[in-house]
């Protein structure tokens, strides 16, 4: 009897446990799905959120393009963005419940296209609840640097005197635009005696001189110019075909090829290079006591440690890029993995310079007596830091149907749109 009655609490406390547990896992279960539908909810969101921003920008930068090319027409920068924020949403898969609101301004003064993307009624779990109206919102802006061509680029963003024009020396760039990436204040700077003359300058940072050495004034707080190069390919560099090599008090013809060590031209030797591509594998081109180096079709490329040049006040320099081929454009061109390197041309006589001088991480020096590249049909310059100095008066003409020469793309008579805030 008395076990009975034990039995009989346990029972009932049993059933009482039960039925407590059942009723916590009634309250508790909601919560936990509730949880869980949350943050799968904002991992969703976040996603659906770079996405949407992507897209913006992709749009905004193909608007202000279609519309740089169109009178800046309201009518077309609407149907480009529109055209792309949709495709991109549907490559993202974005279910087909959201809707998309996509407003454009553009600015024709400013020459800027700004896009705003809203999202809303996409099915969120939970999250749809709490977000309304919109449920997402991107915004994009990009604008037009320039309408002129561009022909010099220094990418330096920060230092002090990115490019730096002294002593009595000329910039001339008249039918082209100058760029400094440089956020200092002086990341421009042009001495008092010095001049630059161009289209278009303009300074991500300030400018260290005074108005009247510029012809017309600079432009202050641009946004950066991306490097319009750096996915251009790189020669494969091989094995070396010569180590050491020199010429010295003769003429001579040099063939394409890997020069370890450096290549000297000495003594008033006369060299003639074939076209296709010179590879300085380490130590420096070099050309010294009235030597003089020519050659037509050819692009000179800098690697390894100590990669260099310097062209002295006594030589003689005449270079031309290829018209085809994987270096076309280019005439001298940086291994983007070197570090800092100067590269100076102080040639007595240095008229033809044509195609582009790529430096990506070059400190370009041009101490010439004279002018530089004054008959080269176009001169390009991208390089890290560019100091012209003594009475060098630097050349980058924009004379492009001049030559079968190409301009590298983003270069030249292309026009420079990016992103801003």
């Amino acid at each position: 009897m008395k076990f009975c009655k034990a039995a009989s609490l346990v029972c009932r406390f049993a059933h009482s446990r039960a039925g407590n547990f059942a009723s916590i896992f009634a309250i508790a279960a909601p919560l936990l799905l509730g949880l869980t539908g949350g943050a799968i909810d904002l991992m969703i969101y976040n996603q659906q959120q770079s996405d949407m921003q992507n897209a913006a920008d992709a749009a905004v930068l193909a608007a202000t393009r279609e519309a740089s090319l169109k009178s800046w027409s309201q009518g077309e920068v609407e149907s480009v963005a529109r055209s792309y924020v949709e495709s991109e949403m549907s490559d993202a898969g974005i279910s087909a419940t959201a809707q998309f609101d996509i407003k454009t301004i553009v600015d024709n003064v400013a020459k800027k296209v700004s896009i705003t993307v809203d999202m809303d009624q996409h099915n969120y779990f939970l999250l749809g609840y709490f977000r309304k109206n919109p449920q997402i919102r991107v915004t994009a802006a990009a604008s037009l640097s320039s309408e002129t061509p561009v022909c010099m680029i220094a990418l330096d963003p920060s230092t002090s005197r990115a490019v730096d024009i002294v002593d009595d020396a000329s910039l001339l760039a008249d039918g082209c635009a100058a760029f400094s990436n440089s956020t200092a204040k002086d990341g421009l700077y042009v001495a008092s005696k010095a001049s630059v003359k161009s289209a278009y300058t303009c300074s991500a940072g300030g400018f260290g001189s005074g108005v009247s050495v510029f012809s017309p004034a600079p432009t202050t707080d641009c946004p950066p110019v991306p490097d319009p190069l750096d996915k251009r390919q790189q020669p494969t560099v091989g094995s070396c075909d010569h180590t050491d090599f020199s010429v010295k008090n003769t003429t001579a013809t040099i063939n394409p090829g890997v020069y370890c060590g450096g290549l000297l031209i000495d003594n008033k030797a006369i060299v003639t290079m074939k076209p296709g591509v010179y590879i300085i594998n380490g130590g420096k081109l070099e050309t010294k006591n009235n030597g003089s180096l020519t050659g037509d079709g050819v692009t000179i490329f800098f690697t390894g440690k100590d990669g260099s040049m310097e062209l002295d006040g006594s030589s003689i320099t005449n270079l031309k890029a290829p018209a085809s081929g994987p270096t076309a454009g280019l005439l001298l061109f940086q291994d983007r993995a070197m570090a800092l390197t100067e590269f100076e041309i102080s040639s007595k006589s240095a008229a033809q310079l044509l195609g582009t001088i790529y430096l990506p991480n070059g400190h370009l020096k041009l101490k010439a007596p004279g002018k530089v590249a004054d008959q080269s049909a176009f001169t390009v310059v991208v390089v890290r830091s560019l100091e012209v100095g003594s009475s060098t008066k630097m050349y980058l003409n924009s004379n492009y149907s001049a030559t079968t020469v190409p301009v590298p793309a983003g270069l030249g008579p292309s026009r420079t749109i990016n992103l801003v805030n």
